[in-house]
């Protein structure tokens, strides 16, 4: 049998023509985690610079919304 030769990463990619070093780690869960639920955007109301339009965030988790804080324990900060 032939013995292991160790190269760099860089010399092994440059070989395999990837760009990037497969992945030793990949996230999982076993519970479903809360998200943040987005809306699309209202219409646009008011005339030139004072124009507005808004749209609905919130937390949820199966189905059911949440408080905030249940979403800012995992992302740290609401989407705007």
């Amino acid at each position: 049998s032939r013995p292991w030769v160790r190269i760099p990463d860089s010399d092994c990619l440059t070989l395999l023509g990837d760009s990037v070093r497969p992945s030793q780690q990949q996230n999982c869960s076993i519970t479903d985690c809360p998200e943040w639920q987005i809306s699309p955007w209202n219409k646009c109301s008011g005339k030139c610079d004072a124009a507005e339009r808004h749209r609905r965030i919130w937390c949820s988790h199966n189905g059911r919304e949440l408080d905030d804080n249940y979403c800012l324990q995992l992302d740290n900060e609401k989407p705007s």
